[in-house]
């Protein structure tokens, strides 16, 4: 009787994990990327608009992509130093970011197939690893073409652009 009653608590304490990972996933957003500001050869400075109703504090501690091209790997881009976003906010916040491109020509190879629209090979895979509060976030994704990632972080082609030309 004691093992089934452990065995409920800790099912009870999953499912309750899970759907506060999910509210907070819902009540937290990204919008627009304000200014991309170089800094040194590889570093980005970048303000983005931000919106934390999860009332919790979230702290990002790694954010990764890698964009590959025709199965190729072009670029590994990461958060430099991790972030913390206080609950209720609603504005901006700067956060540090590094690139690394394949070889010297990837970045110009990258940079043009986005101004020409041909993203029938791009494909980006990512990880993001959060808390908010007390609640652990990982979120992985492997190979998802370019065009669902823009989608689905409800960003446009022109910033990505714009970001990768300023970096």
């Amino acid at each position: 009787m004691k093992r089934l009653f452990v065995c409920l608590l800790i099912s009870l304490l999953l499912v309750s994990c899970k759907g506060a990972v999910e509210r907070a996933q819902q009540n937290f957003r990204i919008g627009r990327v304000e200014s991309v500001e170089r800094q040194g050869l590889r570093g980005a400075k970048v303000s983005l608009q931000v919106c934390n109703s999860t009332g919790h504090k979230v702290v990002f501690k790694e954010i990764g992509f890698t964009v590959y091209s025709a199965g190729t790997r072009m670029a590994d881009i990461s958060l430099r130093a991790r972030v913390e976003v206080p609950r209720g906010t609603n504005g901006s916040i700067v956060s540090l970011w590094r690139t690394d491109f394949a070889d010297p020509l990837a970045g110009d190879v990258l940079l043009r197939k986005l101004r020409q629209n041909d993203l029938g090979q791009t494909v980006v895979s990512y990880i993001v690893k959060a808390r908010a509060g007390m609640i652990p976030i990982e979120i992985r994704q492997g190979m998802m073409p370019m065009s669902d990632f823009l989608n689905n972080f409800g960003l446009s082609l022109d910033e990505i652009t714009a970001c990768l030309e300023n970096v």
